[in-house]
């Protein structure tokens, strides 16, 4: 198995093998998961972190999934535009009280899908490789 890097926006941290890299996106973009049934609906979920195989996030008071579920995911990238995404949970852990984290590989079909999601997932890492920290630059409200 190779071994994958983690590449953080912020950080960058050491992780068990990978066979790809992952991107840690905590707090970056939000994350909904669709909860079926008649009182389901959507739910925020924390992202952990994306690479091209898969994506960990976690969920919180509302239950857990099991492993060989079939899951959608919306990522948005803004309050009303998202990405449709469908994954296969791979793994499921309890992280902390009414915390549960989610390990799931992306479903590449149909593959239009897929193929936003990758571009993303190459944005992101070309994003990482020129990003650059904020030091608390001032910022002007008005031209003086």
């Amino acid at each position: 198995m190779i071994k994958g890097n983690v590449i953080s926006l912020t950080e960058v941290r050491e992780e068990e093998r990978r066979k790809f890299n992952r991107i840690v996106l905590q707090g970056l973009y939000r994350i909904r998961v669709i909860i079926p049934g008649a009182q389901g609906g959507l739910a925020d979920v924390a992202i952990n972190d994306i690479s091209k195989d898969g994506i960990s996030f976690d969920l919180s008071r509302l239950g857990s999934f099991t492993k060989g579920d079939s899951v959608a995911l919306r990522i948005y990238l803004s309050p009303e535009f998202y990405l449709p995404i469908s994954v296969y949970i791979q793994n499921v852990k309890s992280v902390a009280p009414d915390v549960v984290r989610h390990g799931a590989s992306f479903l590449r079909h149909p593959p239009y899908e897929y193929e936003a999601i990758e571009a993303l997932i190459k944005f992101l890492e070309a994003a990482q490789r020129r990003s650059k920290r904020d030091h608390g630059d001032r910022l002007l409200r008005a031209i003086p």
